[in-house]
């Protein structure tokens, strides 16, 4: 009885995250607009931020504000959009952890469960033996292409550099 109620106290809050990460994506996607920027450039900051920090992705939009569709003469300054930013980077990391919270508690009573992961705040299930790729808000399938996934460098380059830097 207790994992139900742990169960719905992580649902809860997961689903405030998600609400306060659409809300803030909107948000976002108003001010890049503002700018002419492309489709989903909120997404793509997002994403960059998530990956290598806030600062790096307003650098990134700054020198090269054709990655996210705008216009070189239309870059909004990075203190604007730093604000701007700040809420969906939070939120889309704390809806990872609430999902990967619920993940845990799921998988501990059935391990056959799929793992769902949360892509923009949509839940998708992966299956690379299959190649295939579930939207679960939709119940979309649509094809992997992984045969065409090439890691930019291995775990042996990292060790070779590092063997180099005397570490």
């Amino acid at each position: 009885m207790s994992q139900y109620r742990e169960l719905t106290s992580i649902e809860r809050d997961l689903n405030g995250a998600l609400v306060s990460l659409n809300v803030s994506r909107s948000a976002l996607n108003a001010k890049l607009s503002a700018y002419f920027a492309g489709e989903g450039a909120q997404d793509r900051l997002i994403y960059l931020a998530d990956e290598y920090g806030t600062n790096h992705a307003l650098e990134v939009l700054r020198d090269r504000p054709e990655a996210f569709g705008l216009p070189r003469a239309e870059v909004p300054s990075v203190e604007e959009l730093s604000k701007a930013l700040e809420y969906p980077y939070t939120f889309h990391d704390k809806v990872g952890l609430m999902n990967a919270e619920k993940q845990i508690v799921l998988r501990e009573s059935d391990a056959s469960l799929p793992k769902v992961v949360m892509v923009n705040g949509r839940p998708m299930v992966y299956d690379p033996e299959a190649g295939k790729e579930l939207r679960l808000d939709t119940g979309k399938t649509k094809d992997m292409d992984l045969a065409n996934v090439v890691p930019e460098h291995s775990h042996d380059q990292d060790k070779d550099e590092e063997e180099e830097r005397g570490m």
